[in-house]
């Protein structure tokens, strides 16, 4: 009721909804309120069009809200690409801008020497273990070869299959993903390609780059853009992440030092709140002119320490 009783006050506000107002809608709500608001932003940053659980999750179906948010806004900020081409069935006033992350939110790896056992770090949530699971026959391998472990950051506790002998749980809170981050030789950012990781907006990528950490993941939609511009190596099979990761573990540590300080840079340059805030500020408020952020800078996208 609080959310129906706002859109009487939105009649000279601007509105930004991210995804859904509620998990229980049909779209209904969101597009009331887009539309009752002076200027009705809708910003999504994954493929909401391509859930399609069936049971309980039919009645209140991510697509169909989806697509009615999207109809009703004045402006859709996608992700990527790949979503803006869904959103532009519905609605032609879409913008891209990517999923950000604040590089002064991360510590900067600085050693990468390779001490005692490799050690593979993946930074996650129990929904996305699965995409780690799927690599598990490279990755033991890699424990055979040079007794490598996998720190896994989550608040999940599924086994894993072939690996649970290589695999330590850290649960996850921003703090210990930090942390997790800067005692990592190397990072994994695994996918399997579906129309649904298509859409992915490779946040977990941009949080080990600006960790500075050394990444391997797979190319599946903006994956393989993000991994190009930072420096990390793509794997698209289990025979190429066993060789892409054996591979950065045996360079010299002022190589891997040289692929972190690029990622970092990388992501202050192109994937940081600093460099698009300009842009978002003009989504949101067209007829203002940019104030710096401590004059009041646009809300960020996504809370850096985010467990995705």
């Amino acid at each position: 009721m609080a959310l129906r009783r706002l859109s009487g006050r939105l009649v000279d506000a601007t509105l930004l909804l991210s995804r859904t107002a509620t998990p229980l809608t049909t779209g209904r709500l969101e597009a009331g309120l887009l539309t009752a608001a002076r200027r009705g932003v809708y910003d999504f940053d994954d493929a909401l069009y391509a859930d399609r659980r069936g049971g309980v999750h039919r009645l209140f179906a991510k697509p169909r809200a989806w697509s009615r948010a999207v109809a009703a806004a004045d402006v859709v900020v996608a992700g990527n690409a790949t979503l803006a081409q869904a959103a532009r069935e519905y609605n032609d006033a879409v913008v891209v801008v990517p999923s950000c992350v604040e590089p002064g939110d991360y510590d900067a790896k600085d050693s990468y020497e390779v001490t005692g056992r490799p050690n593979l770090v993946w930074v996650g949530s129990p929904a996305t273990e699965q995409y780690l699971a799927h690599l598990a026959p490279a990755l033991s391998r890699l424990h055979a070869a040079c007794d490598a472990v996998v720190t896994v950051v989550s608040r999940g506790d599924r086994p894993f299959p072939g690996m649970d002998h290589m695999v330590r749980r850290v649960d996850w809170s921003p703090a210990a993903a930090r942390e997790q981050l800067a005692r990592a030789d190397l990072a994994l950012a695994p996918l399997v390609d579906d129309e649904f990781t298509r859409g992915k907006c490779a946040y977990k990528l941009l949080q080990y780059g600006a960790a500075g950490v050394p990444t391997v993941g797979s190319p599946v939609g903006v994956n393989r853009t993000v991994l190009q511009d930072l420096g990390g190596s793509a794997a698209a099979d289990l025979e190429q992440w066993f060789a892409r990761v054996a591979d950065v573990l045996a360079m010299a540590p002022a190589d891997r030092a040289e692929l972190g300080r690029r990622a970092r840079a990388a992501v202050a340059e192109t994937y940081s709140y600093g460099a698009w805030a300009p842009v978002f500020w003009r989504i949101l408020f067209p007829d203002l002119p940019w104030s710096a952020p401590d004059a009041g800078a646009p809300p960020h996208r996504a809370s850096p320490g985010d467990e995705r």
